[in-house]
């Protein structure tokens, strides 16, 4: 599952994670593979860490 415990921001405002959920489901991801998705991009990110995006 995902490494992010609580994806929002200690202000209640979204932080990317919620924005990046908000964008599968506007794009008709289901539910059930959203977490899928949300690994596959951290997995992304902890290989580039050396690397700023």
């Amino acid at each position: 599952m995902s490494t992010i415990p609580n994806p929002r921001r200690e202000d209640g405002s979204p932080s990317n994670w919620d924005r990046y959920r908000d964008f599968l489901a506007h794009r008709g991801v289901s539910e059930r593979m959203r977490p899928w998705y949300v690994r596959r991009v951290e997995g992304v990110l902890k290989a580039r860490r050396p690397v700023s995006l």
